[in-house]
């Protein structure tokens, strides 16, 4: 299936730190060529660590690292929208639909490509599933 994919924070999330949906996120994420996101899913991805070591008591040393690795991903394999670019198009989706601005940038863009989102968040997606949005995001 090669192609392009927008991968949300969550979805980043899963390819670098142990998570339940891990294999299956890798295993979506393999049948694409093609890697988005926005840059927020910096700020996002580095704070998901931090609630790791900081609320989940996990070791900072492996957060620290898969936090790099992710990184790394993000700035030689993904192409990084600029937010700041997507906003109106995001609050509009945002305030329509009842999600954050931060999940609707990742919409925004899966919309602007007429690609797929892949993302691990159930809450939004069952804010989305009975709207025009469910065609452009996979929960896995």
């Amino acid at each position: 299936m090669k192609g392009k994919v927008v991968l949300d924070s969550s979805a980043i999330v899963a390819l670098f730190f142990q998570e339940d949906v891990s294999e299956r996120v890798e295993e979506v994420v393999e049948k694409y060529s093609e890697y988005y996101t926005v840059s927020q899913a910096y700020s996002e991805v580095a704070n998901a660590a931090w609630k790791r070591v900081r609320i989940y008591g996990e070791d900072e040393g492996l957060s620290k690292q898969a936090l790099e690795k992710a990184v790394e991903f993000m700035d030689r394999v993904c192409r990084v929208e600029d937010s700041k670019i997507l906003l109106n198009s995001a609050f509009e989706i945002a305030l329509k639909n009842g999600i954050t601005v931060y999940d609707a940038l990742f919409i925004a863009l899966a919309m602007k490509l007429n690609e797929k989102l892949v993302t691990t968040d159930r809450k939004l997606y069952d804010r989305i599933k009975k709207t025009e949005l469910v065609k452009f995001v996979k929960c896995v």
